[in-house]
């Protein structure tokens, strides 16, 4: 017996894309990576230009929580759910906390086994354990996992008008939290000053997982709606605008922004109303990127990309940025080049020797499943 699949929506993987080096731009140009060289122009404007890329793990968690629902397969069970997630994640994670093993041989990093027990086990984004993380971007696949084996089990069980109204309350519950709490970024992890279950980390998984969610509902009554209604010239052009105007603003927020726009509640209007015109496929962009092109190669790579690069940062903090600082200081472009080049070089090794391999037998344990 095959497996149905639903169309993939194509379009959403430039959103993947421009939110996974969103996040890496960050990183890449924080004031933590660059603390000793923040007096240098160059490194000060990247700094406050990119400084919003921390905002789109939570486009993450809403696109996240729409493809769960988009994907629900209500045969499998939550333990189904979990172990296929986990077939798909952890490898790439061993790999990178194998590689921090590596650099601790070397004498780069200082070993923790309970650090390492807590990130291999899911427990760095649930906020039990504190910062205690080896690879610090891991906390979000953990919330994710989490929060999405909840929410895979209320759909299990749940009739569909009440689940409804328990994730919107849900989500107005968590983002009032969030917007109540005094949120400092100077912390390691999950930005917290809440600690213990309730989290920056778990209510942001919450919050966005539950937005996706209910804009998954939507989309499965625009669906029907739409086939027996076809769209006008003049609202295809409205939409063709609105597409590029949202890209471009989220472009502008997340890579250019040194001034405006930080504003957590102003993203994520903007990540909300990105989504359903993306979705809605009415618009010249969306149209043209429902099909496989450049950007769905590049989005195969995202995962690989999000998980590795903080090693990359962690390696040429200890064997260049501070051993070296003249390097950075003379050479600003050419140590921004050497960390992209490495970053790419890395990413490809990952995906190729790790996550690749890990997706196809992800897809043989589901075919073997539903034969």
């Amino acid at each position: 017996m095959q497996q149905y699949e639903k169309p993939k929506i194509f379009q959403l993987d430039l959103l993947r894309v421009i939110a996974t080096v969103a996040i890496a731009t960050f990183h890449l140009f924080s004031k933590r990576n660059l603390q000793h060289f923040a007096e240098i122009p160059m490194y000060s404007f990247l700094s406050s230009a990119s400084r919003n890329g921390r905002w789109a793990t939570d486009l993450f968690f809403i696109l996240s929580g729409f493809l769960l629902v988009y994907t629900f397969d209500a045969k499998s069970s939550v333990y189904q759910f979990i172990k296929k997630r986990v077939i798909r994640f952890w490898p790439v994670l061993v790999f990178i906390m194998g590689c921090y093993f590596v650099s601790y041989l070397f004498g780069l990093y200082k070993f923790n086994l309970l650090w390492y027990m807590v990130t291999f086990f899911g427990l760095s984004g649930t906020g039990i354990a504190g910062n205690h993380t080896v690879v610090t971007p891991f906390w979000y696949v953990s919330a994710l996992l989490w929060v999405s084996a909840g929410l895979y089990f209320l759909m299990r069980h749940i009739d569909r008008e009440k689940l409804n109204i328990i994730v919107l309350v849900l989500v107005l519950l968590a983002y009032t939290m969030l917007f109540q709490m005094p949120i400092n970024f100077k912390q390691l992890l999950f930005a917290q000053t809440w600690h213990g279950i309730i989290n920056v980390g778990l209510l942001r998984a919450i919050g966005g997982i539950g937005i996706g969610y209910l804009i998954a509902q939507w989309y499965q009554n625009y669906i029907k709606r739409k086939a027996n209604n076809t769209a006008s010239i003049n609202k295809d052009k409205f939409f063709s605008v609105a597409e590029i105007v949202g890209i471009s603003a989220l472009i502008y927020a997340f890579f250019l922004n040194t001034t405006m726009l930080r504003n957590v509640g102003f993203m994520l209007v903007l990540f909300v109303i990105l989504l359903v015109i993306m979705l809605s496929n009415r618009g010249w962009l969306s149209q043209k990127l429902n099909k496989p092109t450049c950007i769905n190669v590049l989005a195969r790579y995202t995962y690989s990309l999000y998980m590795c690069h903080s090693f990359v940062y962690f390696l040429l903090r200890k064997v260049l940025w501070r051993p070296y600082p003249q390097i950075v200081i003379s050479e600003p472009i050419g140590n921004v080049v050497l960390t992209i080049v490495c970053v790419i070089i890395m990413t490809l090794i990952t995906y190729y020797g790790v996550e690749m391999p890990a997706k196809k037998l992800a897809k043989r344990i589901q075919e073997k499943r539903y034969r």
